[in-house]
C-alpha cells in the first residue's frame, strides 16, 4: 500500500505475516523519489501505528518558526543530537513532536534518523540523516502532508488488525 506520492512524500507498507494478534510487514518512506528504510526488515505494524498516533498527538508542538533559515545540521542538533550524546540533556526532550524514525522501528532507525519541524508558513521541514555517511538531506513538504499520510497509514493498520491496537 502506498500512501502519498513517491515524487513528494509517501509511506509504503505491506503486511507480510500475521501471528497470534501480531501483524508484521514492511515499511519505508519516499521523499522526492529517494527511498528511506530497509524494506526487507520486518516491522511490527501495530507498534508502528501506535508510534504514528503519538507523533500525530504532538503535532501542535511541532511548529518552530525560528528554524526557518537555520542550517540543517544545527536544526538536527537542536531537535535530536543534543539529547543523545550527553549524560545530562539540557532540558526535557520533546521527541514525540519531531522524531519520525521511531515510526519505522529498526527498518528506519538502523539506517537513518528523521526529524520534522513545522515552519511559520505551515510547511514541514523534513531532515533525513544517513547514519552511514552522517550526511543530512533537507526537504520541504506541503502543509499538512506528513500528518495526513501518517494518519492514513495508521487508519490502514487499524483496519488490517480489526482495530485491535
Amino acid at each position: 500500500m502506498l500512501f502519498g506520492a513517491k515524487d513528494s512524500f509517501a509511506i509504503e507498507a505491506e503486511v507480510t505475516a500475521r501471528d497470534a494478534g501480531w501483524i508484521f510487514g514492511r515499511l519505508r518512506f519516499w521523499v522526492y523519489n529517494n527511498s528511506y528504510g530497509d524494506y526487507e526488515n520486518p516491522v511490527d505494524l501495530k507498534a508502528s501505528a501506535r508510534w504514528g498516533r503519538t507523533f500525530l498527538a504532538a503535532s501542535s508542538r511541532r511548529t518552530r518558526p525560528e528554524f526557518e533559515n537555520t542550517p540543517s545540521d544545527q536544526v538536527f542538533y537542536e531537535l535530536y543530537g543534543k539529547y543523545l550524546h550527553t549524560a545530562a540533556p539540557p532540558e526535557r526532550w520533546d521527541r514525540d513532536a519531531f522524531v519520525l524514525d521511531e515510526f519505522g522501528e529498526s527498518s528506519l532507525r538502523d539506517k537513518i534518523s528523521i526529524v520534522i519541524v513545522r515552519l511559520r508558513d505551515g510547511i514541514d521541514r523534513l531532515l533525513v540523516r544517513d547514519l552511514s555517511s552522517d550526511s543530512i538531506k533537507d526537504f520541504r513538504l506541503h502543509s499538512g502532508q506528513c500528518d495526513k499520510l501518517v494518519n492514513d497509514y495508521c487508519n490502514w493498520v487499524a483496519l488490517e488488525c480489526g482495530n485491535d491496537m
